[in-house]
């Protein structure tokens, strides 16, 4: 007993299990037993292709040629482009099984961050371990698992929390730095509505910490300005490119109901007892996607919330903090999610509510833990038997509805597989928590027995999920062979025609969900053109000389006289190409024009001009006998702005390396 009191009692050993049963829980995309889906696989997947290309070839992630027409990568908005994470497996290079990791490192993270979270509000380290683990396997990491952005902000938000939860105990600049670069990962996301609604938050718990902060309020107020200063200095690129774009694309306010039909409704929340019931809440709720209708969390971290009479003042802030969080990923049934609509810039645009409900993972969560604390400090894990025995009742209901159902053969209604399975199984746990809860031990023990019964609910919820949206089970078409032919070499050349070049797609093919889309707006100029019929036809070159005067080609940008090269060589943000030519007139790029375009003709520039369907020409010369052509997107600012981010990492990381190599000198000494 001394040994397993000592394991207990020593940190280590909770963030070692924490970690070993966070990745046990997904060990099958891990293992490629599951291959990420739907967004992830078809957006997510060949957009960070893409940037490994470029970076191979020594340039910024600035333009991506094989998307209809081209768009401006370095813009895009609703895929990380610029976080840390996704250049840092850039350079390893992205196929099928790094994508795979891509969401375990999150998922990692997530559990990481949580854990650091929940030890603000407890010092049992196992406690907190249990926290970590049941929000890393809650419904938004197992249902929103295509959605990158989503999980990422998900993953986020605790170190946020703990970050600003530390700062406000001394106000220390260490902390005011954290807050600040975790704020400017959530921005380097790309995907403003999550930074806007954990503002929101940090205004919530400044207001509850109103007292503690006017007390140093001169000290605090400096402290902010540094957190806010790393923020926006570590995310400027993201910020920037964000600012410049939007007036470039078709952004428009979503009309109330397009922008709230993925809504949690009231009958959704009934599936927070068991993973079954979330798959029959599609039924339930027809319009919602069945990756935004997952409310499911390990059961044993809802039975300490129902011990009303363990709350204290903080607790019931926290309380009021789970009915903001439910209310917001409710949307119109929340009727607070309105308010937002109207009155931030933004929030318009955000069509899934629900996709927010991680804050309410998150609070109820922390909720739980400190409830936890607090009763088995005091040796009173009796008190969970009664929400306990609730739920055993609840469940043996359910249990004799769907025997019920079966043994009258009612086909109208469709269980999912196992069902009846899980539902026992759930039960068996529950009773077997009451057991242990009447059994003399010490509170470590207790400890050890509710985190194995908590991982095992966490285990159902993924078991549950796994091919549903979590992944499939059948490899995906895979890309590795189009890409091994195509990009083992310093950039590649293409046939210069509009066919050949979409079959050279590789990574965007057609059916995925990129092709012309800046995140889920469409850049203006590609969709005036698209209306117009101005857009190139299969078998048109990609690039072409015209002898025309520039009136005559506006009238029909489209038409080629034949004169082209055969190939064009790609490599990077540059597109270059020869052609032997002794006539004057105009050599054409079938490519949208966008703010930072240059071309240069024999080495020396020249000015682009703008088509009237947004394509690009330069002015060719009867004296440029053999034409090297190269149009490369180097918009300066945009670059300037990477270094000046890249420049806040790199500070911040020597400054981690300094401040954690004298705390471990002091402690050494």
């Amino acid at each position: 007993m001394k040994s397993i009191t000592t394991i207990l009692n020593k940190e280590r050993y909770a963030i070692l299990a924490m970690l070993i049963c966070t990745i046990l829980l997904y060990y099958k995309v891990l293992m490629g037993q599951l291959w990420m889906k739907w967004d992830m696989y078809e957006a997510i997947y060949p957009t960070f292709f893409s940037i490994s290309e470029h970076i191979k070839n020594g340039s910024l992630p600035l333009w991506e040629f094989f998307v209809n027409r081209g768009v401006p990568l370095s813009h895009l908005l609703g895929i990380p482009i610029w976080s840390p994470l996704t250049l840092l497996l850039s350079l390893i290079g992205f196929n099928q099984y790094v994508i795979q990791l891509y969401f375990m490192i999150i998922i990692i993270f997530a559990s990481i961050f949580m854990y650091l979270a929940l030890k603000t509000y407890s010092n049992n380290s196992w406690l907190c371990a249990i926290g970590a683990v049941a929000y890393a396997s809650s419904g938004l990491f197992i249902s929103n698992a295509e959605h990158a952005t989503f999980i990422s902000a998900a993953a986020l938000y605790p170190l946020i929390h703990f970050s600003y939860r530390k700062f406000l105990v001394g106000f220390r600049k260490e902390y005011a730095l954290c807050l600040g670069f975790s704020i400017g990962l959530l921005i380097l996301n790309s995907y403003p509505p999550f930074a806007i609604f954990a503002v929101f938050y940090l205004v919530i718990e400044t207001i509850i910490s109103y007292k503690v902060i006017r007390e140093n309020l001169k000290r605090f107020i400096v402290q902010m300005l540094i957190a806010i200063l790393v923020a926006l200095s570590s995310s400027f690129i993201t910020i920037y490119t964000t600012l410049d774009i939007m007036n470039d694309i078709t952004r428009e306010n979503v009309p109330w109901e397009i922008a709230t039909s993925s809504s949690l409704s009231f009958l959704n929340w009934f599936s927070v007892l068991t993973p079954g019931l979330v798959q029959m809440a599609k039924s339930i709720n027809t319009p919602l996607d069945i990756s935004m209708d997952n409310t499911y969390l390990a059961l044993p971290l809802l039975l300490p919330i129902f011990l009303l009479r363990k709350i204290d003042k903080q607790q019931l802030v926290i309380y009021f903090l789970i009915i903001i969080s439910a209310l917001l990923c409710m949307g119109k049934y929340g009727y607070l999610y309105r308010f937002f609509y109207e009155y931030v810039p933004g929030i318009d645009a955000f069509k899934f509510p629900s996709g927010l409900r991680f804050f309410y993972f998150f609070f109820v969560i922390v909720a739980s833990v400190r409830i936890l604390h607090k009763i088995i400090s005091n040796n009173e894990m009796k008190l969970l038997q009664k929400p306990a025995k609730l739920f055993i009742g609840i469940f043996s209901v359910l249990i004799l509805i769907i025997i019920s159902l079966q043994y009258f053969q009612v086909t109208n209604i469709v269980l999912p597989e196992h069902f009846l399975f899980e539902l026992v199984l759930s039960n068996l746990l529950l009773i077997l928590l009451i057991m242990i809860s009447e059994i003399k031990m010490s509170s470590h023990s207790y400890v050890l027995f509710f985190f194995v019964i908590s991982f095992i609910f966490s285990v159902i919820a993924v078991d549950r999920n796994e091919d549903h949206t979590l992944g499939t089970r059948a490899r995906p078409y895979s890309f590795n062979n189009e890409i091994s032919q195509t990009y083992n070499q310093d950039g590649y050349t293409v046939n210069s025609f509009t066919n050949d070049s979409a079959k050279s797609e590789s990574i965007f093919r057609r059916e995925f969900q990129n092709q012309g889309y800046i995140g889920s707006f469409q850049l203006k100029s590609f969709q005036l053109a698209k209306e117009n019929s101005q857009l190139a036809r299969e078998g048109d070159p990609v690039t072409w000389f015209s002898n025309k005067t520039l009136e005559e080609i506006n009238i029909n940008p489209l038409e080629n006289s034949g004169e082209y090269p055969q190939t064009v060589n790609v490599k990077g943000n540059k597109i270059s190409f020869q052609l032997e030519n002794n006539h004057e007139g105009y050599m054409i790029l079938n490519q949208t024009y966008y703010p930072g375009w240059k071309v240069k003709v024999d080495g020396k520039e020249r000015n682009i001009i703008e088509l009237s369907n947004s394509t690009m020409a330069v002015d060719i010369k009867s004296s440029d006998i053999v034409n090297n052509i190269v149009f490369e997107f180097k918009p300066i600012k945009v670059i300037l702005a990477f270094w000046l981010t890249f420049t806040t990492w790199i500070i911040l990381l020597m400054y981690f390396i300094y401040y954690n190599f004298k705390k471990i000198k002091r402690i050494v000494v």
